[in-house]
């Protein structure tokens, strides 16, 4: 069993944003300390944020979602996808996408057939957009 958190890593920036990291943790037995499987942050200030977490039934892949950015909820931010492959400790960023200035993926899931599908948000210079990945 897995579970996802943000912890900060520095004392809070100005304002609310607080510069965290994406840290995945193994369940462990209560009397053992979590151990972190992932620690993901691909800015060094702002926030990384996890929103999802999928199996791939068919080839027992992980993959964790969510969006990161430098001032999150202000614009430039990605919508990140890691995925840590059957069989493997590694975990490696399946996608680093980009609409417009801001881009944040929200849910995800995976179907019988192997298909990974992320949703999510994005906004350019006139609106924003609903949309849809597949992996």
């Amino acid at each position: 069993m897995f579970s996802l958190a943000a912890r900060p890593i520095v004392p809070p920036a100005i304002g609310w944003c607080e510069s965290v990291s994406l840290l995945l943790t193994r369940d462990a037995p209560a009397e053992e300390p979590q151990a972190a499987d992932d620690n993901y942050q691909l800015y060094v200030s702002g926030e990384q944020a996890a929103r999802g977490f999928a199996a791939d039934a068919k080839t027992g892949d992980l993959y964790v979602i969510g969006g990161a950015g430098p001032n999150w909820g202000a614009g430039d931010t990605d919508w990140i996808v890691r995925k840590k492959a059957f069989g493997s400790g590694t975990w490696i960023k399946d996608d680093d996408f980009k609409f417009g200035s801001y881009s944040g993926a929200q849910a995800i899931t995976a179907n019988g057939s192997g298909n990974i599908y992320v949703g999510g948000s994005g906004s350019d210079a006139t609106s924003s957009h609903w949309l849809v990945r597949r992996h």
